[in-house]
């Protein structure tokens, strides 16, 4: 596989609003999308992240991924629906569950963030760099990356009111 890193980073914009019972909830932005994406779990920011960089074209081997084998009907999504229910998670993600004009209404309000860095998705994980106010640290997988966001916010949240 050709080496990508140099000329096809994809930067994420993380915006972290609350964590309360260790749940993350905020909003992601691209350098492609003027709006943002709201989470509201570290589960779906990743999916969020995959589908950005899905739509982007970012570069990824083949059939890297693994899938169960269940019942027809009940997998959840062929290749084709799979880009159907991507299409609709962009659609819904830009909204938030809280009104439906698009902006989150917290209590707590913006209490950090983060740029994520992606430089490759190889091993069936993306690998990259977390700038946090200028400072850098290199990730090597999605796991890795979920334990510097949990370090991160436990942070960031336990020492404020």
């Amino acid at each position: 596989m050709t080496d990508h890193t140099a000329f096809c980073s994809e930067p994420l914009l993380l915006r972290f609003d609350s964590y309360e019972g260790r749940v993350a909830k905020g909003t992601m932005q691209t350098l492609r999308y003027q709006m943002p994406f709201y989470f509201d779990s570290l589960d779906q920011l990743f999916m969020l992240m995959e589908d950005a960089l899905d739509e982007a074209e970012f570069p990824r081997k083949i059939g890297e991924f693994r899938h169960l084998k269940m019942e027809k009907g009940k997998t959840g999504y062929s290749k084709a629906e799979n880009r159907g229910w991507r299409w609709i998670s962009w659609k819904q993600a830009s909204r938030s569950p809280e009104d439906g004009d698009g902006r989150r209404e917290t209590g707590a309000g913006f209490r950090g963030q983060m740029t994520v860095t992606v430089h490759r998705r190889e091993y069936g994980s993306i690998q990259g760099t977390v700038n946090v106010k200028g400072e850098k640290t290199q990730f090597r997988s999605a796991l890795e990356l979920m334990h510097m966001l949990h370090e991160y916010l436990e942070n960031n949240f336990r020492h404020r009111s």
